[in-house]
């Protein structure tokens, strides 16, 4: 979706730290249901997927 330059998207920034690496990651997200431990689940989940299809592809 492209918004229109008077429409809004309301989004929300969840902080969470990650012990292993050491470091505080900011995800983006409009889905304001979800908890940050389930949000950030999702993304890790999702960027395990983003990880083999470029292995994927490197193949």
């Amino acid at each position: 979706m492209i918004a229109a330059p008077h429409d809004y998207i309301i989004y929300a920034v969840m902080r969470v730290y990650d012990p292993v690496n050491n470091q505080t990651i900011e995800l983006l997200t409009n889905n304001f249901s979800c908890t940050t431990e389930t949000t950030s689940s999702l993304f890790k989940q999702r960027w395990q997927i983003e990880i083999f299809f470029e292995e994927l592809k490197q193949h």
